[in-house]
């Protein structure tokens, strides 16, 4: 894995305060809570599965133990091992190296359209640098007040938005189109390490979900204008033995919030209470 998340943070993430345990994920459990819970599933993804922007408790995987612990007996561990900016193949790294020494009995890979892009970042002199970071001095404080500052982290919020050039449905839905064709290399790398996961899944009898997390833009509409996207996901995973989840009909008749706000467009608290609602009802 080309990077983690730093075990024991606790700090300014995305303008929320987000806590990280000594094992270097985003959950509350502690090695022995996992060894002995009688069930072990594991999140993972990149940050819809971390859930940047909303608090902690208020992630899919918080949100899916709750609603488990409360119908099941025993103990009960979802651990969320969901790392900001991860594509497929860094997923599998993590689901190799990380999760599977967990034992769980499931594992849920939160797969999102960008998992075909090109890595925004690249490693210099032992730090993550991408087009909006600095190194040296700069870097430095930059990276000190991301992670102290809520000032900060607003200003640098409407920065991030300023620069995006705005694209209608119909135009997302043509580029999700061409990010998805055999012509893309980025999709053949990605369904290539999804195709490694379902394999190592299977060795070690991991029952493996893959959830194709949909875009929430025209969520409402009727057809889902971004149909062809999950389904193509879902027919890849499937012919490796996989299963796979739409959770579109959880979220298309829901009157929620559906962003963390208009400068975040992540999922909001409520989006993942309703997919976590969805999920719940099929497992263990």
């Amino acid at each position: 894995m080309v990077f983690n998340l730093r075990p024991g943070f606790r700090g300014l993430y995305a303008g929320q305060l987000v806590s990280v345990n000594k094992l270097g994920f985003r959950s509350s459990e502690t090695a022995e809570d996992i060894a002995r819970s009688a069930l072990r599933i594991v999140v993972i993804g990149d940050s819809v599965a971390f859930g940047q922007g909303v608090k902690d408790g208020e992630t899919l995987p918080d949100q899916l133990a709750a609603r488990l612990r409360k119908r099941l007996p025993g103990p009960i561990a979802v651990v969320n091992l969901g790392v900001p900016m991860y594509d497929t193949c860094h997923e599998f790294a993590m689901f190799r190296e990380r999760a599977v020494p967990l034992n769980p009995q499931v594992a849920l890979l939160i797969y999102l359209d960008n998992d075909t892009d090109p890595l925004p970042l690249h490693i210099k002199d032992g730090a993550i640098v991408t087009p909006d970071t600095r190194t040296g001095l700069v870097g430095e404080l930059m990276a000190m007040l991301r992670k102290s500052s809520a000032a900060y982290n607003f200003v640098w919020t409407h920065w991030q938005v300023a620069k995006v050039h705005r694209v209608t449905i119909d135009q997302y839905r043509e580029m999700i189109a061409a990010k998805f064709n055999e012509n893309n290399p980025g999709w053949r790398r990605s369904r290539a390490c999804l195709n490694d996961m379902v394999g190592l899944a299977k060795m070690r009898s991991i029952r493996l979900i893959v959830i194709p997390f949909p875009e929430l833009g025209g969520i409402h509409q009727e057809p889902y204008p971004f149909r062809s996207y999950v389904k193509t996901v879902c027919d890849a995973a499937r012919a490796r033995g996989a299963e796979c989840v739409d959770v579109v009909p959880a979220l298309k008749d829901a009157d929620i919030r559906l962003r963390v706000n208009r400068i975040d467009l992540h999922p909001s608290a409520e989006v993942y209470a309703k997919t976590a609602d969805f999920l719940e009802k099929m497992l263990p």
